[in-house]
């Protein structure tokens, strides 16, 4: 696959249990480039307080100072949930490989945010997912949970030809509402009660530079100590494999879709977004939910 880099992380999940939105990085060192935005207001600050002579230079320092403030605010805005806001490492490239599925098929789709688009991969057996290392990504329990809707409701609608319905857009307006207090210690998340579904995936990440660090000493006692499933394993000759690209959606000026994802953790881990995120697709809700409940090929969506 052209990956050259030298080092890989691996672990795996073996049930199909919702997983907020999240990118992966370096956990040991999350709080090392904690300055994102920060720094370039500061830097305007203290341009500001460089100003010199008469008055006019004055306000024309203040001006430029309040201007830079504004664009880096806007930039940290537009940075926040993503790695780029905490300055955080990410690995070169993810990677799910998909082992096994309760009987055979489910539809248990990874969603992924990258490149101003949401792309929805479906679960099938055999699939290797591969894409940007700093993305963010999650799972999904049930497939249309971002979209407000459970497995009879996505179906009812899906048979209705239901567009956008009142239950997604109340969610998102409570979402867009929520705000973080300052200092807010990491959240406790509380998992509904799922029936165990097989969806066993393997998981791995490549890094170049340096190994990533591990959170705190009780996570590498953690890993040492896990128990190590006992799979077989079989791969097909690379020239066999297929390319799955997914098709692109163009951006409907008519339409819109609200989409609303938990984030994973507390603010730091979160990277100064709120506990969910909001995204306005710009496509008919029936085409998304479409792509959440396949099991065909990928399917990547305009982000407004």
């Amino acid at each position: 696959m052209g990956d050259d880099a030298r080092w890989v992380e691996y672990w795996g999940r073996c049930e199909w249990a919702p997983i907020p939105g999240h990118f992966d990085c370096d956990e040991g060192r999350l709080g090392d480039g904690e300055t994102g935005g920060g720094a370039r207001v500061a830097a305007g600050r203290r341009r500001r307080r460089g100003g010199g002579g008469g008055g006019e230079a004055t306000a024309a320092t203040a001006a430029e100072a309040a201007a830079a403030a504004e664009a880096a605010t806007a930039a940290t805005a537009a940075e926040a949930g993503t790695a780029a806001a905490v300055g955080a490492r990410t690995p070169a490239a993810g990677h799910v490989l998909y082992l096994a599925l309760e009987h055979g098929g489910l539809t248990a789709p990874t969603v992924l945010w990258g490149g101003g688009r949401v792309h929805v991969v479906p679960a099938v057996e055999a699939r290797l997912l591969r894409f940007d290392g700093s993305w963010v990504h999650a799972v999904p329990r049930p497939a249309c949970e971002y979209l407000g809707e459970d497995e009879d409701t996505a179906a009812a609608a899906a048979a209705e030809g239901l567009g956008e319905g009142e239950e997604g857009a109340e969610d998102a307006e409570d979402a867009e509402g929520e705000e973080d207090a300052e200092g807010e210690e990491e959240e406790t998340e509380k998992e509904e009660e799922h029936e165990d579904v097989l969806r066993h995936v393997l998981l791995f990440n490549t890094w170049r530079g340096a190994p990533p660090c591990f959170a705190g000493a009780h996570d590498e006692e953690e890993a040492g100590e896990a128990p190590t499933d006992d799979v077989r394993a079989r791969c097909v000759a690379r020239a066999a494999w297929r390319r799955a690209s997914p098709r692109e959606h163009g951006a409907e000026a008519d339409a819109s879709c609200a989409l609303v994802a938990r984030l994973m953790g507390g603010p730091r881990r979160r990277a100064r977004a709120c506990r969910f995120r909001v995204d306005d697709v710009a496509t008919a809700r029936a085409a998304v939910r479409a792509a959440l409940t396949s099991n065909g090929s990928p399917e990547s969506f305009p982000v407004r």
